[in-house]
């Protein structure tokens, strides 16, 4: 915790040092500004410490190339999976820019196993399950949101779409077509 402190307490006289340099300061002034955060990392030491701990997080190494980490919170009764694969836009090669985002709203609107495209966006529907595909830089994160009380079908349901993806033609001509 401490040392989290003290890395906020960085990160603040960093900004202000460069606040100072944006808007020009000179090398005179920054004595009288050094003094003046002095202060304010004194003031910031004497303020009492959060009475929040982080929680536990268990890894879980499933293989060598897929871990597992878990983090519980009893707050809500929710359950979300978080799952991510080493493959982003940055892959796409240059004939074919934004192919990754593509495939991954089709992969999202296509369906699965036996359930077609409007079926399984029932099935999330019905339970409220939270489904999402989102492409970044050099990670595709898919990740899962449902209530404590679907724990049991949701994750069959990502495995499902995960293992047996139906990748619809017509929704891919739909997806295709907004994408051009």
């Amino acid at each position: 915790m401490m040392y989290m402190m003290h890395a906020i307490r960085t990160v603040c006289l960093v900004s202000l040092y460069g606040l100072l340099f944006a808007n020009g300061a000179r090398a005179e002034n920054l004595s009288h500004a050094s003094t003046r955060l002095r202060e304010i990392v004194k003031t910031a030491d004497a303020l009492p410490m959060p009475s929040w701990a982080l929680p536990a997080i268990q890894k879980t190494q499933i293989n060598p190339s897929v871990s597992v980490w878990t983090l519980e919170d009893h707050a809500l009764p929710t359950v979300e999976i978080v799952i991510q694969f080493p493959y982003g836009s940055l892959d796409d090669d240059d004939r074919h820019i934004g192919r990754a985002a593509l495939m991954a709203k089709a992969w999202r609107m296509g369906g699965a196993g036996g359930y077609t495209p409007q079926a399984f966006a029932q099935a999330l529907e019905t339970r409220a399950i939270s489904l999402h595909v989102d492409v970044g830089l050099e990670l595709t994160t898919v990740s899962l949101a449902c209530l404590e009380k679907d724990v049991s079908f949701a994750p069959v349901l990502l495995e499902t779409w995960l293992t047996a993806p139906r990748f619809d033609v017509a929704q891919f001509e739909l997806e295709y077509r907004d994408w051009e």
